[in-house]
């Protein structure tokens, strides 16, 4: 091809359109519509727990499903968990369903920026594609063959200790504690006893902070280690004001969820803390 601009001249190299990769018709494809809104909350939800590790492709992505109207979507980096289940409001068949797929982060980038705005969306899967349609714009977004793992087997089948918190207290505590926070300690101490919970990071090349917050509870005294990172992204997560923490000490993952809503559970893998 060749541009030319007064004494200006591009020439620029081109491939046959032969060449161009074969663009799937999925016009007479069946999808389901849902809600823009809809689908920006369960990405908001879950892209920060998409595994950066290039040797797990597998976990490079989200696992999307759809049953029945009900659809899930989960992310892991292997050390938290995020599930989101909705049933979704405005589908064209209740029985149409899309079996467990893995879109990869960079597709799940793009179908962000789609439902910035906007009413509704169509999606489909066909032939290892993930298809979203809205108005105009067709994205086509190529699966990651791989197996996604058994998230269920992470869940905790036995519940910890229960505490409702005030989202904002803990998240502002918490990011004082991520002051004293680095790539090699990012832990915060979480010790609950006596209608309080006492947060502590330490740091020995930085410091230590120390917080504190009222809570109802009167059970054993708790003790448990997490990454300051993961409790923040996972309560950043919950619209409403109440978020439900339940820790199990050192022995199990903390769940973070709403108080009053089920709809999304964030699980967080404890670490182990240096001992002074």
């Amino acid at each position: 091809m060749i541009v030319t601009c007064g004494k200006m001249i591009y020439k620029i190299p081109g491939i046959s359109a032969d060449d161009f990769p074969e663009v799937l018709d999925v016009e007479n494809v069946e999808p389901i519509k849902m809600q823009c809104s809809v689908l920006k909350n369960i990405i908001d939800k879950t892209f920060f727990a998409i595994s950066n590790d290039e040797m797990r492709p597998n976990l490079n992505g989200i696992f999307f499903q759809v049953i029945d109207g009900k659809v899930d979507v989960v992310a892991t980096d292997g050390h938290r968990l995020s599930i989101v289940s909705v049933l979704l409001e405005s589908v064209s068949d209740d029985n149409i369903s899309i079996k467990g797929v893995i879109i990869p982060r960079k597709g799940v980038s793009e179908i962000r920026k789609l439902v910035d705005d906007g009413d509704y969306i169509d999606v489909c899967v066909m032939d290892s594609v993930y298809v979203v349609r809205k108005k105009n714009t067709t994205l086509r977004i190529s699966l990651i063959d791989a197996e996604y793992p058994d998230y269920k087997r992470v869940i905790p089948e036995k519940g910890g200790v229960e505490l409702q918190l005030d989202k904002n207290k803990i998240l502002h505590s918490l990011r004082r504690m991520s002051v004293m926070s680095t790539e090699r300690f990012n832990g915060v101490k979480i010790e609950v006893y006596n209608q309080r919970i006492v947060l502590t990071s330490t740091n020995p090349d930085v410091g230590e902070a120390k917080d504190e917050i009222d809570v109802s509870y009167n059970g054993d005294p708790l003790e448990a280690g997490y990454n300051v990172r993961y409790l923040i992204d996972a309560m950043e997560a919950v619209d409403e004001n109440i978020v439900s923490f339940e820790v199990r000490g050192d022995e199990g993952p903390g769940v973070i969820r709403a108080a009053d809503n089920k709809d999304y559970m964030c699980i967080v893998m404890p670490v182990k803390l240096r001992k002074d």
